[in-house]
């Protein structure tokens, strides 16, 4: 690597290895992510970080073979790995990477060690931040059927571990596959001084949930625990030292009719509480959804959800502030998608409803469009949100943009728009792909990012990135 005011020159090298045809081997060292599509800009309006999905390659490949958790919850979370934390993420060097991947008939084996950089480094490299290790075995016990564990490690440069996690989770299923009893449990260790053995503290987490799952009905009761001491920091959890139960139900009847193709009902009610039984959050919710032959679909939800905060925070900039105390708000949205259609796609939505004592009203249009060798995708929603307390509205928006070009076999073209005012970020990039062959690619990747978009001028400021990728094939 090499580096001067102007111009950055780096190598690196991305590989798969199959051995055998039950076990793959990925392997990269100083990978190249920046033809990664960026983040949704999305709004958030809860005190929770966004769960973003993971699209580096690297990562993504096997994912659910590493994944542990709920919807809300994760014990793992490889974007912890690479990018910081908060609300606006950015890519902190990866120096290497490798992934093993053994599956057979009765056995799914994953390992995978990445090697991250320190935020800083010059021109003679890198200067290693930290080591993290994931290993995760799977018994196969029948079709939907296992049992497994699963272990992970943090340490930095010199140390054996600064954090680990270990457990087991299965899923087994009764009733010719229609009733799923599923769970996990387990402990996290952290060390503040990895020096001192016995200096650590141990965290607990469980969930357990039984599900049952047919054509016409569906049901679920799911009970998760977090204590005090779980440290997420290689996964994702919203709180702590809760206990979270779930109730949910789904009923889809049997349609014979010629328009209407399909209808669900589904309800949910969840309840969080501390450890000594004081409410954090209760949310009930239900929805409906129709789909019709020659129009579309149809989807309405109400929402009434009751929160006690106990620590204040700040939404949107630090615009909206959200103090100690109560609040108790009903939301509802509908929207309507179109059938699909060749050329048109269209999505309507509106929410309104409470928003931490005060109101918001959400319309959104999400438009596509497929012409010739273009296909172009984007959304655009409109917040008016009336905070607790306000004598003038806030009025912000988000724009999502999203066009893919190809107009000969091997020439691709990207161009993404991510806009939101009320967090503030904007983000642009286009990347341009040209394919010499099977083993030859050039790819420019032009991009620039702002955290206020209203600073327009700092988009016209990108970053060019010129990329050359050859590929050998050894075997």
């Amino acid at each position: 690597m090499y580096n001067d005011s102007r111009f950055t020159f780096y190598a690196g090298i991305n590989g798969q290895i199959n051995p055998t045809g039950w076990l793959k081997i990925d392997f990269s060292v100083n990978p190249d992510f920046s033809q990664v599509t960026p983040d949704e800009a999305r709004a958030n309006l809860d005190r929770y970080e966004l769960l973003y999905p993971e699209v580096r390659d690297f990562f993504a490949a096997d994912a659910p073979l590493f994944q542990v958790g709920t919807d809300n919850f994760r014990i793992f979370h490889s974007r912890r790995i690479g990018l910081s934390q908060g609300i606006f993420a950015t890519e902190i060097p990866i120096i290497a990477g490798l992934k093993a991947v053994a599956r057979t008939d009765v056995l799914e084996v994953g390992v995978m060690n990445v090697l991250t950089s320190t935020q800083t480094y010059d021109k003679l490299g890198f200067g290693i931040g930290d080591d993290f290790t994931v290993a995760r075995v799977s018994g196969l016990l029948g079709e939907s059927r296992r049992l497994g564990g699963f272990f992970l490690n943090r340490a930095g440069d010199g140390q054996v571990s600064a954090y680990r996690a270990y457990g087991l989770d299965g899923v087994f299923t009764l009733v010719d596959e229609h009733l799923f009893i599923s769970g996990f449990a387990a402990r996290s260790e952290t060390w503040a001084d990895p020096t001192v053995i016995y200096g650590r503290a141990a965290g607990y987490t469980g969930m357990a949930s039984l599900e049952w799952r047919s054509a016409e009905f569906g049901g679920k009761a799911q009970v998760l625990l977090i204590d005090r001491n779980w440290d997420p920091q290689m996964g994702y959890a919203q709180d702590r030292e809760i206990v979270e139960t779930t109730v949910g139900s789904r009923y889809q009847p049997q349609i014979n009719n010629d328009r209407l193709r399909d209808i669900t009902f589904t309800g949910e009610v969840v309840v969080r509480t501390k450890l000594d039984t004081t409410r954090v959050r209760e949310r009930e919710s239900i929805a409906a959804s129709a789909l019709l032959e020659d129009w579309g679909r149809f989807d309405v939800s109400f929402v009434h959800q009751v929160d006690n905060i106990t620590v204040p925070f700040t939404l949107a900039d630090s615009r909206i502030s959200v103090g100690l105390g109560r609040y108790e708000s009903n939301l509802v949205s509908a929207s309507f998608t179109s059938a699909p259609r060749k050329l048109l796609e269209l999505k309507l939505g509106y929410t309104e409803g409470g928003l931490w004592g005060g109101y918001q009203r959400v319309p959104s249009v999400n438009l596509g469009l497929n012409l010739w060798k273009l296909n172009f995708r984007s959304l655009y929603e409109l917040y008016w949100l009336s905070p607790a307390g306000a004598t003038t509205p806030i009025l912000e928006h988000r724009f999502s943009g999203r066009m893919f070009v190809e107009p000969v076999r091997k020439l691709r073209s990207a161009l993404v728009l991510e806009l939101n005012s009320l967090d503030p970020r904007a983000k642009l990039q286009w990347v341009t792909t040209f394919k010499f062959s099977l083993a030859a690619e050039v790819a420019l990747n032009v991009s620039t990012e702002v955290f206020n978009p209203r600073d327009f001028v700092r988009l016209f400021r990108p970053t060019a990135i010129l990329t050359f990728r050859y590929g050998l094939s050894p075997f």
